[in-house]
């Protein structure tokens, strides 16, 4: 073990799905070496997920809840969570586990998207779809990936509360206006989507 990760002290393991498309969450109990917080592990995904626990404050430009990206050598796969839903992922709570699978969904997609250019042209295309009412195909397939583990009424319920949790973060005066109603209009379609989807299925 390399000695600047320190001990590894096992907190619990989560259990997602049925065979063959089983997810296997490992939880320790505090973080190790640059944030580890966790290992996630299925035949889905070609290699171990690194679950991470993010760093610093809603108020920091870059600061995310949840994403999907890689490790500095670009050579592993990590999952990044803010504190809160990493402690919810410790009581099994509706917003985390549905945040976790919607960020495995982009990996299993294959919807990733690189920094840089080709970030800057998503989160355009993001935006004018928010704008007309819509929401980009690939959160919709992420989406969709997490209610088959979680199923609708719990990814509605995970969504809800996540959007909950970004008003609670993002009204205020630290954060450009317009970004923040795109952030919540966004939200308040996937949960529309998945609403119509458990319409369509109670028909």
């Amino acid at each position: 073990m390399n000695p600047e990760m320190g001990e590894i002290h096992i907190d619990q393991t989560i259990t997602l799905g049925n065979e063959g498309k089983e997810i296997s969450v490992l939880l320790l109990k505090e973080e190790i070496g640059h944030g580890l917080i966790g290992m996630i592990t299925s035949k889905l995904f070609p290699g171990n997920v690194a679950l991470v626990a993010v760093t610093g404050s809603p108020e920091d430009t870059d600061f995310n809840i949840g994403y999907h990206g890689h490790s500095r050598d670009g050579k592993s796969e990590r999952i990044g969570l803010d504190e809160k839903l990493i402690d919810g992922l410790r009581t099994k709570s509706d917003e985390s586990l549905f945040v976790l699978l919607h960020e495995l969904g982009h990996l299993v997609n294959k919807d990733v998207v690189a920094v840089g250019e080709d970030f800057e042209r998503y989160n355009q295309t993001r935006i004018e779809k928010v704008k007309s009412g819509e929401v980009m195909e690939m959160e919709l397939r992420a989406d969709s990936f997490a209610v088959e583990y979680l199923g609708i009424q719990a990814s509605i319920n995970g969504l809800h509360a996540l959007m909950d949790r970004e008003k609670a973060y993002y009204l205020s005066d630290t954060f450009i206006r317009e970004e923040v109603e795109i952030a919540l209009a966004e939200t308040g379609y996937r949960i529309q989507y998945l609403e119509s989807i458990q319409f369509q299925d109670k028909s």
